[in-house]
Order: C-alpha cells, then sequence, then structure tokens
C-alpha cells in the first residue's frame, strides 16, 4: 500500500480486497489514468476530507499509473536520535519538521540524508543505523505551471550525540532546532504536517516493539 500526502489529506494506493483501517475515507475501484487524475484533483480542490482509497488488483501497476501523472522529486531526510533517545526537530516557517531535502544529481539517498541533516542542523559525525522509511508528498509545483510533483522520501535511522551546537540553517526559514524526547511528541503532534505525524508514529510503534 502507498500513502500519499495531497495537502494534509491522504491518498491511499492499495490492491487490498478489504476496507479495513481506512474509516472515513472514500473508498474508489480503479478504472483508468483519466480517472486517477480526477480523484488527485478532487483532492486537491477538498472533496474528499477523510482521505481517499483508490484500489486495483495491480498495486504496481497502479502507482505506476500515478508515476505517469507526476513529475519524480526525490528526497532524503534524518531521525537523528541521541544518546538519551531524543529526536531531532527542525521548526520552519511555523511548524514541527523533521530535516529533509530534494537529492542532487547522481547522489545517493543515505548521502543526501546525511548532507541534508549537517547542513540543516548542523550535526555532524552522524551514523547511519539501518533503518528506512518511505513517505510520498503530491503537490503543484508553483516553479514549474503548477505541474503535479511526487516527492518521494527516504527517511534514515541515524545517531548522534547531544553533545554538538546546533546551528538552524536560517537561508532555509529554519528558525529552531531541538532535541525532544517522546512526552514532547503530543507538541509536535499539534502542529506539524499529517505525513510527519504518521512517520513518527510508524518510528515510535517501531521502537516499542524492539
Amino acid at each position: 500500500m502507498y500513502k500519499v500526502f495531497i495537502n494534509n489529506t491522504p491518498l491511499y494506493l492499495t490492491d487490498e480486497n478489504h476496507e479495513k483501517g481506512f474509516s472515513g475515507c472514500t473508498i474508489i475501484q480503479f478504472e483508468s489514468k483519466k480517472q486517477l487524475r480526477k480523484i488527485i484533483d478532487g483532492v486537491f480542490k477538498g472533496k474528499f476530507k477523510s482521505g481517499v482509497v483508490v484500489k486495483h488488483f495491480d498495486l504496481d501497476e497502479l502507482y505506476y499509473k500515478l508515476r505517469r501523472l507526476t513529475q519524480n522529486v526525490p528526497a532524503a531526510g534524518g531521525l537523528v536520535e541521541n544518546e538519551l533517545g531524543e529526536l531531532l526537530f527542525i521548526f520552519r516557517k511555523g511548524k514541527w519538521d523533521l530535516p529533509k531535502g530534494k537529492l542532487e544529481k547522481f547522489e545517493r539517498p543515505d548521502i543526501a540524508a546525511l548532507r541534508e541533516v549537517e547542513e540543516e542542523c548542523g550535526v555532524q559525525q552522524l551514523e547511519l543505523v539501518g533503518d528506512v522509511w518511505h513517505t510520498y508528498h503530491l503537490y503543484e509545483d508553483s516553479h514549474n505551471n503548477n505541474a503535479w510533483s511526487l516527492k518521494k522520501t527516504y527517511w534514515y535511522s541515524m545517531k548522534s550525540d547531544s553533545t554538538q551546537e546546533l546551528l538552524p540553517q536560517l537561508e532555509e526559514d529554519i528558525t529552531q532546532v531541538q532535541w525532544l524526547s517522546r512526552k514532547d511528541f503530543p507538541r509536535v503532534y499539534d502542529n506539524t504536517f499529517r505525513s510527519i505525524a504518521a512517520l513518527l508514529a510508524e518510528y515510535t510503534n517501531h521502537h516499542m516493539s524492539e
């Protein structure tokens, strides 16, 4: 299953034969690329407040159809934890977020993730610890006649120490960089993007199950 966020509204692509886990969402059987285009346009216009589920027997084919409607924008970021179990957050344009950015030409996602964390937070001596998550964000690119772009972000689990000086990248509109513990997560959830909230929930559940 793919969960693609459009203006904070989830678009689910699935080949599942049941409808569990999609409470409040509109369920639609895939018919054509033209139909999928109309569905996405409807999400942008606020037609599906709780989200929409598009079902098809071939999930790979369904995702391929979505890719044909969008431009691919690969990005990478970090879920950086220190020795106290705190997670590294940035505060950008009035919302809590995680350090991330677009890949440079021919750049590997893991290298890009390390670079972005260093640039946006001033943290160095990072260690990749293996776990990788993905988020999907579909948006209108104002720099390209509002064409649809699909940003797939690779999120790498990292380790760092808490003694380094945190330096927000002001030119990227980052005004704060902070280590936050899990007891601080509720205030993050109250003021972040739904894609980040979903990622944090998945990350937390993963660590609780270890």
